[in-house]
This record gives structure tokens, C-alpha cells and sequence, in this order.
């Protein structure tokens, strides 16, 4: 009898798991619980404006892909532990929803509408100033050879020198589009810089949006489209504006993490990220009221210079469709630095078109891809 009990209580023991695997265990799940609050604070930043508030959710949101990612890495751990707790962050994942099918769509929703009459092929491109002002630049034979009835071009650049690209040279390249209108947010030795539409329906009204910015900008042209008005947004929203400093204080603090990195890192995120983060949101906020104020079909594209999951974006599309969302797979990404990724690029539209064609070129001269879409209404 005694060596029985005895056998009991060693099998007992044997099934009670030891201090170590409790500890870890506890580590995992704390850890689990902050890559959980992590990506909420990250999808909360859509509704906080960094103008009115702290930048803080902002460089949250920008970094939402992470927590994301962070979240599936932890579904999986406690799959394979055979725990439940997988739950914790499939639950947030659902909850973020929204959020996360605007960073990583997975089943876009293409539809087919037969009776559609109409049809509008929109491309944006940040052209990166066509190569520095390159007269021989291969962009304008690359804009051309797509073919879009509508091009939206941002850090559209010419010069009054012969000797780089100057405005005749890309109307005549780009004649098979008549109509255009061009807006320049900087003027400096007879260099002009700032955003372009061209067009081949008639652009019976067009103008400067006024944004609060020294190099960036934003306009509007309404097309008539076989006798159908559609208002077409191009913006070049605040960039970054990296130098070569800002750019290796974040690159050392991805490459050799420590605590010098890390200080200039966050030297960089307040003297240059946050300011023109606070500019944008403001910048976000005059092109939502201008879409308040458009006709029934509108389409705004060009350079956010910020995340899906981000104030900026938030404001801009409210109740619009993203054509990417709607009609594409995947991340989307439209400019790389050091093999990571974002999309700051987009094709916006009000929901009487709809989308039945969407591409991220992943080509061109450029530093970023551009975007081509086609709408039915």
C-alpha cells in the first residue's frame, strides 16, 4: 500500500510543471499582453490627431505592421505549447480588423458590373523629379507606354535650362494627353518642383489646394468624362525630408541596436519625424474637407508620405474606398529603404465607382512604384 501511494505521488509530480516552465510561461504571456496593448495603440492612432495630441500613437501606427506580425508570431508559439492563449491575440488581431486588412489585404473584393457605362484608367507616380531633372530621363517613355487616361504625377520637376528637362520637353513627350495642369510649390534657380495632372478628357476646372507647406503640394482638376463630372485630388503630402545624418541614425538603430543608436534614433523621430508629422495631419484635414465638398465621383491618389494605419490616411479616405483594398493582394508596398517596405502611395475613390482593375507597378526609375487603377461607374 505504501509503495503505491508512493508511486502516486511521484507520478503526481512528474505531471506538475516545474518553477522554471510556470516563470517562462508567465514571461510569454506578459510579453504576449504588451504586443497586444502595442497593437492597439498602434490602431488607435487613426483617430488621434499628432497636431492636437502627442506623436506618440503616431509612431505607434507606424510601426503597426510590426505589433502585427509580433501578434501571429505569438498565435503561433501557443499553438504549437497547445494553449489557449493563442485566443488573446486572435482576438485582437479581429478586433483590429479594419487595420489590419489596410496593411495586408488578403481577399480583395473585385466585382464585375456589367452594366457599368463608364470607364476612367488613373496611374499615380511619384516621379522622383524625373531623375534629378534628366532631360533623357526613361520615366516620360514609361508613363506613355501605360497608357492610363488620367496621369497624376508627384515631385513633378522641370527647369527653365535646356540642359535638363524643361516643361516643353515633357508636353511634347506626353502629347497624347491635351489637357493638363500643374501646380509648383517651390521655385529656386529656375528650377520648378511640385505636383501635375495630365489628362485626356477636357479639365473644365482645376485648382491649387492650399496646404501648409514649403515643398509639398496638393490640386484638383474636375474632368468631363462623356459628359460626366469627376473631380480628380493629386497630393504630395509632407515628406520626411531624410538627410544622410537622419537616414544612418535610423539605419544604426535597425543594424546595431544599442543604446547610443537608439538615443540618435530618437534624436532624429523628434526633431524631424515629429514636426512634419504634426504638418501632415493638418495637411490630411484640408484635403478631407475639399472631399466633403466634391462632386458624387471623386478620386484622390498621390503621395500620403504616411501608413495605412495612420491619422493621415484615416482623414483622407473616411467613408472612401482604397482601390488597392479593394482590388489587389498583399502589402502593396510602394517605396523601400533597406529592404523594409511601406505603402504611402494610394488610389482613393468615392463608392459610385467602382474598382476593376488595381496594380503596384513594381518598375519604373523611380524610388517609388507607381499605381494603376481602372474605374467602372
Amino acid at each position: 500500500m505504501t509503495a503505491l501511494r508512493t508511486m502516486r505521488n511521484e507520478e503526481s509530480s512528474n505531471r506538475r510543471p516545474s518553477l522554471g516552465r510556470v516563470l517562462s510561461r508567465s514571461l510569454l504571456l506578459l510579453l504576449n499582453i504588451a504586443a497586444i496593448a502595442l497593437l492597439f495603440a498602434g490602431a488607435v492612432s487613426c483617430y488621434i490627431s499628432p497636431a492636437r495630441f502627442t506623436t506618440v500613437f503616431a509612431f505607434l501606427g507606424l510601426l503597426f505592421p510590426v505589433w502585427l506580425v509580433l501578434n501571429i508570431i505569438f498565435c503561433l508559439v501557443w499553438l504549437f505549447c497547445l494553449r489557449w492563449y493563442f485566443l488573446l491575440s486572435l482576438a485582437a488581431m479581429a478586433l483590429c480588423y479594419s487595420q489590419v486588412k489596410n496593411t495586408c489585404t488578403l481577399f480583395p473584393d473585385v466585382q464585375q458590373h456589367k452594366f457599368d457605362k463608364h470607364t476612367l484608367s488613373v496611374m499615380t507616380y511619384n516621379v522622383a523629379a524625373f531623375d534629378k531633372y534628366d532631360k533623357n530621363t526613361p520615366t516620360l517613355e514609361y508613363i506613355r507606354s501605360r497608357n492610363a487616361d488620367v496621369v497624376c504625377l508627384q515631385e513633378f520637376a522641370v527647369s527653365d535650362n535646356s540642359s535638363y528637362i524643361t516643361e516643353t520637353e515633357i508636353l511634347l513627350a506626353l502629347k497624347a494627353y491635351p489637357y493638363h495642369f500643374f501646380t509648383y510649390s517651390a521655385e529656386k534657380a529656375g528650377r520648378h518642383f511640385g505636383v501635375a495632372t495630365f489628362s485626356k478628357y477636357p479639365i473644365i476646372n482645376s485648382k491649387r489646394i492650399r496646404i501648409s507647406s514649403k515643398g509639398n503640394a496638393a490640386q484638383y482638376c474636375d474632368l468631363n468624362v462623356d459628359g460626366d463630372t469627376v473631380r480628380v485630388i493629386c497630393c504630395h503630402l509632407e515628406s520626411f525630408s531624410f538627410n544622410a545624418n537622419d537616414l544612418s541614425s535610423l539605419d544604426k538603430a535597425q543594424t546595431n541596436p544599442n543604446g547610443d543608436s537608439f538615443r540618435q534614433a530618437g534624436e532624429t523621430m523628434r526633431t524631424r519625424m515629429a514636426p512634419r508629422i504634426r504638418v501632415r495631419a493638418k495637411q490630411a484635414e484640408e484635403i478631407a474637407k475639399l472631399r466633403d465638398e466634391s462632386p458624387d465621383k471623386t478620386i484622390i491618389c498621390g503621395d500620403f508620405n504616411d501608413t495605412p494605419v495612420s491619422y493621415t490616411y484615416h482623414q483622407i479616405r473616411k467613408s472612401l474606398l482604397d482601390a488597392h483594398v479593394e482590388a489587389e493582394r498583399g502589402f502593396g508596398n510602394t517605396y523601400y529603404h533597406n529592404g523594409l517596405g511601406v505603402r504611402i502611395d494610394n488610389i482613393l475613390h468615392t463608392k459610385e465607382m467602382h474598382t476593376s482593375q488595381f496594380t503596384t507597378l513594381r518598375e519604373g526609375s523611380s524610388d517609388h512604384f507607381p499605381l494603376l487603377a481602372t474605374f467602372t461607374w
